[in-house]
């Protein structure tokens, strides 16, 4: 099914606003460094709030419906993404090499990744859904880990391959590995139709395809 152009451009201020950590540790919530990275691109959503306002509706959920100019207020709210490190580099390498004779993969290695896409479980329509993420990275002997990146998307259906809601995370300074653990928290649409999307994210690491995972996020019906 073709997505609509309003729709795509919904989609990609959704992928702006996502917040990027600057180290694999996320600095502490107060701090004037995690105050400055949360900042969402406000040009950006000005830009929708005055000319889109395209969510699934449940009037009309095969095509979505514009909401008006509202919508630029919230956009920064939707999507928020963070990164925190479960296991240094060297204790995941420590460990590996135990378990395989002192030797390291030539390659980076994707020893874990699973995604869980209703972490905090189902949600209406307004609340926020977690799609939670556990990585771990060895690196190679002849080749280091040097970028990591995670793609969520979620569709409006089985049949379509333009996600409706698309966020990036980029894992700054990995420092060759490690175990990490991806948050997206997507507040979704006050009046987003009760059912399951399809979702997936997508592992990159050093540009090349190292991981996907497939699931649904769950959405009840709204109270009243």
């Amino acid at each position: 099914m073709t997505r609509t152009p309003v729709a795509l451009a919904l989609a990609a201020v959704l992928a702006g606003c996502a917040a990027t950590d600057k180290s694999p540790l996320p600095p502490p919530p107060d701090s004037p460094q995690a105050q400055k990275e949360s900042v969402c691109n406000q040009a950006l959503a000005a830009l929708i709030g005055g000319a889109i306002g395209a969510v699934i509706l449940e009037e009309n959920r095969t095509r979505g419906a514009a909401v008006g100019a509202g919508l630029g207020s919230i956009a920064c709210a939707i999507i928020n993404a963070t990164t925190r490190e479960l296991k240094t580099p060297a204790e995941v390498e420590g460990e590996y090499r135990t378990a395989h004779q002192g030797q390291l993969p030539d390659r980076p290695l994707v020893a874990v990744y699973d995604t869980a896409y209703n972490a905090s479980g189902s949600v209406r329509g307004g609340e926020p859904a977690k799609v939670v993420s556990n990585i771990t990275l060895v690196p190679g002997s002849r080749e280091p880990v040097r970028d990591v990146r995670e793609v969520l998307e979620v569709f409006e259906d089985a049949r379509t391959d333009q996600p409706m809601v698309k966020a990036e995370k980029t894992v700054e300074r990995p420092a060759r590995g490690g175990a990490l653990q991806n948050t997206f928290e997507i507040r979704l649409p006050e009046r987003l139709a009760a059912g399951s999307y399809p979702a997936r994210t997508t592992l990159y690491v050093n540009g090349q395809v190292a991981g996907e995972n497939r699931g649904t996020v769950r959405v009840l019906e709204r109270r009243g």
